[in-house]
């Protein structure tokens, strides 16, 4: 008799097994960096979750993991405490128990603070950059408020300058720009009559009779 050989593949699925161990990477004042190994996934996808407490509190705050992932940091914890973490796994057909409450880790009393030299410094360049920009903006103001000066004193002057020319050539011209009833006759100390004008100021001499 002859002997047959067939490969038989057993697909079997069941709840996974808790990790193998879990570890503390990290701790700083309000948060803990936690890494696992996993076990068995039960031939599933498996999730995995973090249970952990105050040592001196019954009370267990949760966190899940990223899929893919070995590795979680928990924040929002308080300054100088104990904590204590476990970990448990699951899969689509069910959960593994939690890990036994023995891994341990204390915060920090106080969060990291900055060199003085790096304080010092930022506090420098802030004050600095204000000095600049605070000196450049008055420049600037007085600058504008010369160019507004300058072009206003250039208008007056312009003006008058017209205005003296107007001027001159009415005089020289012998005529008064306002009407004759607008006109002013008075003597002079020694009898001369002297016409005024009382609009603008021009004048010229003329011969009125002796008797005004």
């Amino acid at each position: 008799m002859g002997n047959v050989k067939e490969k038989v593949r057993l697909d079997v699925t069941s709840p996974p097994d808790p990790p193998v161990s879990l570890n503390v990477l990290n701790v700083t004042h309000d948060s803990v960096t936690l890494a696992w190994t996993p076990g068995f996934d039960g031939g599933m996808k498996a999730n995995y979750r973090i249970r952990y407490r105050e040592v001196n509190s019954d009370r267990y705050w949760y966190e899940d993991s990223q899929p893919n992932s070995y590795k979680l940091t928990i924040g929002g914890l308080r300054m100088n405490t104990l904590y204590v973490f476990s970990i448990m796994a699951s899969n689509g057909l069910g959960s593994s128990r939690y890990l036994p409450d023995v891994t341990r880790a204390h915060t920090k009393d106080t969060p990291p603070s900055q060199p003085a030299s790096s304080l010092g410094s930022k506090t420098a360049t802030s004050q600095s950059a204000g000095g600049t920009i605070g000196a450049s903006g008055v420049v600037l103001l007085i600058g504008v408020a010369a160019g507004i000066c300058l072009v206003l004193l250039n208008i007056i002057l312009i003006g008058c300058c017209i205005h003296r020319r107007t001027v001159h050539k009415r005089i020289k011209r012998g005529k008064c720009p306002v009407p004759h009833r607008h006109r002013l006759s008075v003597y002079l100390a020694e009898g001369s009559p002297l016409s005024v004008c009382a609009s603008n100021g021009c004048w010229d001499e003329r011969s009125f009779p002796s008797t005004f």
